[in-house]
């Protein structure tokens, strides 16, 4: 007889991580965790030159943070074993240089 306790199914979950032109993302960074708070197992990869990504056991439902420098963060809660995820450019921040600082009073 087999018994499993506290175990849950793990399965394997892929991904596409594309910029909003359907361009793919390399280098993004792919956070995954459980859905289950009682779970505290945190997977990190990142996406290869085609924007692609792999984990090879994962507990589902999930919770994915995808995160690049030059786009905002993206956070997907699924159940599915391969998604797709749209990446949005961070506007531009404002850059101030020395000759625009405010000048000190005394």
């Amino acid at each position: 007889m087999f018994i499993a306790v506290g175990s849950k199914a793990q399965k394997q979950l892929s991904g596409l991580v594309v910029d909003t032109n359907g361009q793919p993302v390399m280098s993004a960074s792919v956070i995954i965790q459980s859905s289950d708070s009682a779970e505290h197992n945190v997977q990190i990869t990142v996406t290869n030159v085609d924007g692609k990504f792999l984990f090879h056991s994962v507990s589902f439902p999930y919770q994915l943070i995808i995160q690049h420098m030059s786009y905002s963060d993206s956070y997907v809660n699924d159940s599915v074993s391969n998604v797709r995820v749209v990446l949005k450019e961070n506007t531009p921040r404002q850059t101030i240089t020395g000759d625009k600082l405010p000048t000190a009073t005394h």
